[in-house]
């Protein structure tokens, strides 16, 4: 598996983990970043679960109704162990209805535990 699908994996990952709401599965994602989102700096995984907790609230059944697509996936190699990664990103809302778009900007390290993120940053524009 070469690099760009092992990012690509990643953010894909990451994406599924928010549309299914399951928190769990971003702090183990993000859980050592920094995380910069919606104008805040957040570390750790109770500042993750802080944040995010009430942007993956479900309805009754369980199921979030969000699906985000990703598209343009840019990654810059930088040395042997770091990349830099940036993807934008669509999300769809039940109707369908196009709810936001934005870009992801990570910086990502090679550790001995395979690919992790360093630093995770949603630009929203929409």
């Amino acid at each position: 598996m070469t690099v760009h699908d092992v990012v690509r994996d990643l953010l894909c990952r990451y994406f599924d983990a928010v549309d299914r709401a399951d928190l769990a599965a971003v702090q183990d994602f993000l859980g050592d970043a920094t995380v910069i989102l919606g104008g805040r700096t957040l570390r750790g995984r109770e500042e993750l679960a802080a944040a995010y907790a009430p942007r993956l609230l479900a309805p009754v059944d369980g199921r979030r109704r969000t699906a985000h697509h990703l598209t343009n996936l840019l990654i810059a190699p930088e040395g042997s162990s770091t990349v830099r990664a940036a993807a934008s990103y669509l999300r769809l809302e039940e109707g369908p209805v196009l709810a936001a778009s934005g870009r992801i900007e990570q910086l990502l390290d090679l550790t001995d535990a395979g690919w992790r993120v360093r630093e995770h940053r949603v630009v929203t524009d929409l």
